[in-house]
């Protein structure tokens, strides 16, 4: 499993279909920019979000701060891994 560490949260993440550990990141850099930078609000929809990471992050964020989450995507694989 690769850690995903941003400001305020660790979260443990593995790629969907699996891949050899040595290469794994199931984030990407817009991930991590929007993570630190963006304001999500209330209601923030996801849209294609290709590894899950940044809705895996807001899931955790929503006890505090995020009231309802919606995501949407056409990948598969992308489905699974969230």
């Amino acid at each position: 499993m690769a850690l995903l560490t941003a400001s305020d949260l660790s979260l443990d993440l593995d790629c969907f279909p699996k891949v050899s550990s040595h290469i794994q990141q199931p984030w990407d850099a817009a991930d991590l920019y929007l993570i630190e930078s963006a304001d999500f609000g209330k209601h923030p929809a996801i849209i294609n979000d290709q590894w899950g990471a940044l809705t895996c992050y807001l899931h955790q964020q929503k006890k505090q701060l995020i009231r309802s989450l919606y995501c949407w995507s056409d990948s598969f694989c992308s489905h699974q891994g969230i």
